[in-house]
């Protein structure tokens, strides 16, 4: 399959890869579905695993992140910001292209609006079909690096730092760190099946 590889300046060069099969960036429940997406595009897999590989539904997207809302699916993308496919259009043309060229690293929704970020600062919010972008990124959150937003029911915007903890913005632009306990070194593992 077609994979966007990333490169060290940030922008991709197309190469033939391995597929959605072994780097799988994004999973939802659209519909009656489970979709993947990654740097080949974006596939449903088959409800009965057994029944063979994720079926392409787009090879032409690097997919980062997906969220689906009633009936609408938004994809984030690496260079193409946030495309919105309604129904089950997923083949066809987005219903709606936001912040083109911005690198969406995920999502959170709430109600009618759903919150959009990426790295490198960047934080919008798109209410019903109307994109705002948003600067919640004031002056002493604990780093600009986004690795993960949520908002609560008070109304408070919680932004995860890949190495800088958890910061929660108020409604009224207060923020509070939140301690996370003894910094400890990175830690990974590999797992086997």
């Amino acid at each position: 399959g077609l994979v966007r590889a990333i490169t060290e300046q940030g922008s991709f060069r197309e190469r033939s890869g391995t597929g959605l099969r072994r780097r799988p960036m994004a999973l939802v429940r659209h519909g009656h579905r489970i979709l993947i997406g990654g740097p080949s595009g974006l596939a449903a897999i088959p409800h009965n695993v057994s029944e063979g590989v994720p079926r392409s539904i787009r090879e032409d997207l690097f997919v980062t992140s997906l969220l689906s809302v009633r009936d609408r699916l938004f994809v984030g993308t690496f260079d193409r910001g946030v495309l919105l496919f309604e129904g089950d259009s997923l083949g066809g043309q987005p219903s709606e292209q936001f912040f083109d060229g911005a690198r969406i690293s995920g999502f959170c929704a709430s109600n009618e609006r759903v919150w959009v970020f990426g790295p490198e600062n960047f934080v919008a919010r798109i209410d019903g079909d109307r994109p705002q972008e948003i600067d919640v990124i004031p002056e002493g959150l604990s780093s600009n690096s986004i690795s993960a937003l949520a908002l609560d029911n008070d109304g408070r915007l919680w932004v995860g730092h890949l190495r800088a903890g958890v910061d929660v913005l108020s409604p009224v632009g207060r923020i509070e760190s939140v301690s996370l306990g003894r910094e400890s070194e990175d830690r990974s593992a590999e797992v086997e099946a």
